[in-house]
């Protein structure tokens, strides 16, 4: 059926022609309401009685009875029933004056024996009772009686304490109660005086006196004086003089504790002027007055001269003799001192060797204990060795052309600090101790050329030629140069456990230095290291430029490890053939076989305003089609044809990023968020479209959906003039959904207090976004779902006005039946609010 429609009209006696099913008329100015007949007519609820018969009237022909409405049966005339059992009566009960109110029959009129309150009325035989409560003893209220024209003239609490508002009066003579405010008036008293004290409770008439009392201990006044029964002022001089006591002896019997309170001053420091024998008790010392050089026991029979009491200037010159001096602890000692600067005295051992130097006459005697010849008096730019052996002898070690030697020919293996093993021709050893820049072999030349030519220099010059007789097979290695640097490496001696800062097996420098800065040297072609592989006539299986060998890392720990390195940055690698990693066998310019784990890692961590690339790749050219980067993945579980690990989450930081215009093709389905996509384009998370979403094949920008938002919003009474003062109970409770340019919103309003309702017409603002402003009129899009508590009449529907963000509140326009025209919506004022107003609503606009 219809939804219930409600005609008004504010014409008096004006009724509804006709009414269509679920409408309803009100007439306003007489209060009738009319409603349509099953039968199609019209009809009205009235609380009017239609007319009836006089003769149902008391005293009428056909007059109803107590009994025809349920009523007790009069017992006499003057009997009138105001209730009956299983009547409940409300209001109140008017008794006219002419009739008394009287009980017959020993009836109770308001019941009191079984009801809980009330006045009860009872005529037994012996005599009458009015009682106020139930018999049963049941607690009542209070009890008041009052005067005819009203106003209680006493009352009683259901605990029997009784009230008069009036006077109580006993005997004729009024009695005040605990509530008399005279009782608690703080009245002044009359004038009246208390032995010498006045009524202004003065105690004579003279200033500053000191009180006393009497010989009956009455109060009056003193003096002040120095006499007996006089009283000492403040000021007095006797109170501060500070009188020297008279001279007096006082022996320490009568001294009340004595050898307690003595003993508060600690025991004797210090004796002036003494000229007997004193006596130290056992558990006290004495010192030496303030010069601190004498500790001296506790009976004093030890005095001890403290340590540096006695200095240099106290001794008297030669007054300490040998014997005074401490012994020293052997034979053969020097005093003096090895320790490094000043100090103590110390013992010097002095060998049976020191001692035949020391008793030489001269240098030439102490030459000859030394076995020393004219060696020991040659000049040291000349010193000639004729015969016997050198060894252990530094030749040219200051000057490098001094001791050289122009021409050396051995016939035999020589060593040079170490003997010659028979293997060795040449054998060169050398065990520095911490030296800096120590060369134990050096090959050095100095070539120069000072006319044009091919002339070729070595400063170094291995020759190895290997001859291996027909049908001999040698599994040997024959090197044409071998180096070797190795710690911990020696068999005996061996206490290498330090720390070392580098380690190189060769270093090779080349190039041009920089000793002279005005020299600008040319050189067609420098080549650190230089490798001429030949193959001439023969077989060669493998042959390596550069080999590598497995390193051997059983024992050790090594942090990083590369087989080539290269530290500077500027630096070309150039490679004509193929280069193959982890194959030997590479089938383009670069092939690399893993065997697991990662292939390539490029990482370039290049500094900051430059573009740096990991890797790049440029395909160009005229072939049918040019890749710039082809990867493939497949064998395994899961395989990544690219796949980009953890890079990072700040702005500007993108995992893929194309910079061109040109298309992106996607042959399988594109999981964003998920690894399992299960459509073309699967994305957990949010999409976002700048322009919007087409669907299907749609390309027409109008039909481009261009937002898509949700969220909450908080919904506020206001009004057109002043808006209301209020306090939300609840106001968050909003929310909104755009899709396109249509917005859904809802909101649910409860107030809790209202201190000002405003002025005039009431609206809801706060909408996320303004309705849009070219509509020409208002449009109805919204609902209310539930409203209560206002005034007079609650909103009944919603809309919103073109550009404004609130929502207008109004009431349905009135439908005039008798003209059947509606009347305008009208706006609910501010002034229907009330302190609980509620209102829940949707509303639908565009924006």
């Amino acid at each position: 059926m219809p939804p219930p429609r409600l005609k008004r009209s504010n014409t008096a006696s004006a009724a509804p022609a006709s009414l269509e099913d679920g409408e309803i008329a009100i007439n306003q100015a007489d209060g009738k309401l009319y409603y349509r007949t099953v039968a199609g007519g019209v009809s009205t609820f009235t609380s009017t009685p239609t007319a009836h018969k006089s003769t149902h009237a008391t005293g009428g022909s056909d007059a109803l009875s107590a009994a025809d409405i349920g009523a007790l049966t009069q017992a006499t005339a003057d009997t009138r029933y105001v209730n009956v059992t299983g009547d409940t009566m409300t209001g109140g009960l008017a008794i006219n004056a002419a009739t008394p109110l009287s009980v017959t029959g020993g009836r109770t009129f308001l019941a009191a024996d079984s009801e809980p309150y009330g006045l009860g009325v009872r005529y037994v035989s012996s005599g009458g009772a009015v009682y106020f409560g139930a018999t049963d003893g049941t607690a009542t209220p209070g009890v008041q009686i009052s005067k005819a024209g009203g106003g209680a003239l006493m009352s009683w609490t259901n605990a029997g304490a009784a009230s008069i508002p009036g006077t109580l009066t006993v005997g004729g003579t009024a009695v005040v109660v605990s509530s008399d405010s005279r009782l608690s008036d703080a009245r002044t008293p009359t004038s009246h005086a208390h032995g010498n004290i006045s009524n202004a409770g003065a105690i004579g008439t003279t200033a500053q006196l000191p009180i006393i009392t009497t010989t009956s201990g009455v109060l009056t006044t003193g003096a002040f004086g120095t006499t007996s029964g006089s009283f000492c002022q403040g000021n007095d001089g006797r109170l501060s003089d500070a009188r020297t006591p008279l001279a007096h002896t006082q022996a320490a019997s009568t001294i009340t504790d004595f050898a307690t309170e003595a003993a508060k001053y600690g025991p004797v420091t210090s004796v002036n002027g003494l000229t007997g024998a004193v006596t130290i008790s056992a558990g006290t010392s004495i010192s030496d007055g303030n010069k601190g050089d004498i500790t001296v026991s506790g009976s004093g029979a030890t005095w001890t001269i403290n340590a540096n009491a006695v200095i240099t200037a106290d001794i008297a010159g030669s007054a300490v003799t040998y014997a005074k001096i401490q012994n020293v602890s052997a034979t053969d000692r020097l005093l003096g001192r090895s320790t490094a600067g000043a100090g103590v005295v110390e013992e010097i051992a002095c060998t049976s060797a020191g001692r035949a130097l020391l008793d030489d006459a001269d240098a030439a005697a102490q030459r000859t204990t030394l076995g020393l010849g004219s060696i020991a008096t040659q000049a040291s730019n000349a010193v000639a060795v004729t015969g016997g052996t050198i060894n252990g002898a530094s030749i040219g070690a200051t000057t490098a052309s001094t001791g050289a030697f122009t021409s050396l020919t051995a016939s035999s293996d020589v060593g040079i600090g170490v003997a010659t093993g028979g293997t060795v021709r040449l054998n060169v050893y050398q065990n520095p101790t911490n030296q800096n820049g120590y060369v134990t072999h050096q090959v050095f030349a100095e070539p120069v050329s000072t006319s044009n030519g091919a002339h070729a220099h070595f400063a170094g010059y291995f020759l190895l030629r290997t001859d291996v007789a027909a049908g001999v097979t040698n599994s040997g290695a024959h090197r044409g140069c071998f180096v070797s640097s190795l710690r911990n490496n020696k068999a005996t001696n061996n206490t290498d456990a330090g720390t070392l800062g580098f380690l190189r097996g060769a270093e090779i420098q080349y190039g041009h230095g920089a000793q002279n800065t005005s020299n600008t040297p040319t050189t067609t072609s420098v080549t650190g290291l230089h490798l001429g592989p030949q193959a001439g006539y023969g077989t060669i299986t493998d042959m390596y430029d550069l080999y590598i060998a497995a390193p051997n890392l059983n024992l050790g720990t090594v942090g990083n490890h590369w087989a080539l390195y290269q530290a500077g940055s500027a630096q070309k690698s150039y490679f004509a053939g193929r280069v193959g990693i982890g194959t030997t066998t590479p089938g383009s310019k670069l092939e690399v076989i893993p065997g697991g784990g990662q292939g390539i890692n490029c990482l370039n961590n290049g500094g900051a305003g430059t573009v740096n690339y990991a890797l790049m790749g440029q395909a160009a050219g005229t072939a049918a089609a040019n890749t710039g980067v082809y990867v493939n993945a497949y064998g395994a579980t899961s395989n990544y044809g690219v796949r980009i690990v953890n890079p990072p989450a700040a702005a500007n930081s993108w995992a893929i990023y194309s910079d061109a215009t040109a298309q992106s093709y996607f042959a399988g389905r594109v999981g964003i968020g998920t690894t399992a996509p299960a459509v073309q384009l699967d994305v957990v998370g949010a999409v976002r479209a700048s322009t919007g979403i087409l669907f299907g094949t749609d390309t027409a920008t109008a039909n481009t959906l261009s937002d898509y938002e949700e969220g909450t919003w908080t919904p506020t009474f206001t009004a057109s003039t002043t808006n209301p003062t209020v306090t939300y109970a609840v106001e968050t409770a909003a929310s909104y959904t755009k899709i396109g340019r249509l917005v859904y919103a809802t909101a649910f309003i409860q107030l809790s207090a209202l201190s000002s309702s405003g002025a005039g017409d009431l609206r809801i603002s706060g909408l996320p976004f303004a309705p849009l402003s070219s509509l020409a009129t208002w449009h109805n899009a919204g609902a209310i779902g539930l409203c209560a508590n206002w005034v007079a009449s609650a909103p009944e529907r919603v809309l919103t006005e073109p550009g404004t963000a609130y929502i207008a509140l109004l009431r349905l326009g009135d439908v005039n039946f008798q003209t059947n025209t509606t009347a305008r919506d009208s706006n609910v004022p501010a002034s229907r609010l009330t302190s609980s107003s509620l209102i829940a609503l949707t509303i639908t606009y565009q924006t």
